[in-house]
């Protein structure tokens, strides 16, 4: 019987929401999709790693391949929260496979939107930023973070709506319609 080496690839795309692994065949056919809970490595480095396995575990069974052929795997992960080398190393040690390649999401998502292709993503979502590919170069705007930016992000935009809420609340900014509501004049 032949094997073939690697015996399957594995791509993962992990956010501060959930993540999505897909497994390919060494020339690119996928066969399946597995999903884990969110994969923020920065919010939650333990959960991220938990969610990446159940989501890449996930693809492999549904796929009717074997779990035990992830370490011949070629492995990608694109997660959130990745910025510093010390941290993909961290995600790549807890990681099954020999051959894996771990970066942040920005370019991940710029490559699943836009292959090839010169042109623009804005991805939007508990975080957001802006991919930009021209020939080969690919330039991220934002993606630093809550704390920092992703002032297009759902986790913003809630934080913001509840900070501009408190501010009216203590007095300290003129309501909106948004903040005029009975339930917060009576809180």
């Amino acid at each position: 019987m032949t094997q073939i080496d690697p015996p399957f690839l594995i791509g993962v795309d992990g956010g501060g929401t959930g993540c999505r692994a897909a497994v390919a065949t060494p020339d690119g056919r996928i066969l399946a999709e597995g999903k884990g809970g969110r994969a923020n490595v920065s919010t939650d480095c333990a959960t991220a790693i938990d969610s990446v396995l159940t989501a890449t575990r996930n693809a492999i069974e549904s796929a009717g391949l074997d779990v035990a052929d992830m370490p011949r795997a070629v492995a990608h992960l694109g997660l959130a929260g990745i910025m510093d080398a010390a941290q993909a190393a961290t995600l790549a040690a807890a990681m099954p496979c020999d051959r894996i390649t771990v970066t942040d999401d920005r370019p991940t998502t710029a490559a699943g939107a836009l292959g090839d292709r010169d042109g623009a993503v804005a991805a939007v979502g508990t975080g957001s930023f802006v991919a930009v590919r021209r020939g080969e170069s690919l330039r991220h705007f934002g993606g630093w973070g809550l704390r920092l930016g992703d002032q297009a992000s759902g986790a913003w935009l809630g934080r913001s709506v509840l900070e501009r809420c408190l501010l009216v609340r203590d007095g300290l900014a003129i309501a909106s319609a948004l903040e005029s509501s009975r339930a917060l004049q009576n809180a």
